[in-house]
């Protein structure tokens, strides 16, 4: 197991940026059909969860948005997916204005008030829209 969260951008960064949470299957595999559909007409960044047992969902957040800051990523909308919607609201609670980013602000956790934060712009919540790379399995399995 391990406690690394992958990214991947793809777009041109002028457009308006599109942060994708996968649902509990927690990577990408199940959303190329929508990033293509998505193709040149947002920034999709896209993430793989680590395959760990001990993240608390206020650590899914953090991990998010450390990464999104550490690529250049400074706003965007957030489309939870399924489970993907549990760190979206993580990382809500977290920005700007929130009780948590405030007691953060004024020395809670050790943070200083500089303190850059991911802006969310929007939030889009889907339960599992993405189509599943191999239909006839899930009907035989049916």
């Amino acid at each position: 197991m391990t406690d690394q969260l992958q990214i991947r951008s793809h777009g041109d960064p002028s457009l308006p940026t599109l942060v994708y949470l996968p649902g509990i299957h927690g990577d990408w595999t199940l959303v190329s059909s929508f990033r293509a559909a998505m193709a040149g007409r947002v920034r999709f960044v896209e993430f793989t969860y680590p395959r760990t047992l001990t993240w608390s969902l206020n650590d899914y957040a953090g991990a998010i948005e450390a990464a999104l800051l550490a690529n250049g990523i400074e706003r965007g909308w957030l489309l939870g997916e399924s489970f993907g919607s549990q760190p979206a609201w993580a990382i809500l609670a977290r920005g700007p204005g929130s009780t948590r980013a405030q007691s953060e602000e004024y020395g809670g956790l050790g943070s200083s008030p500089s303190r850059r934060r991911f802006r969310v712009e929007g939030l889009i919540l889907a339960g599992g829209f993405v189509r599943h790379p191999v239909n006839w399995a899930v009907r035989m399995t049916g």
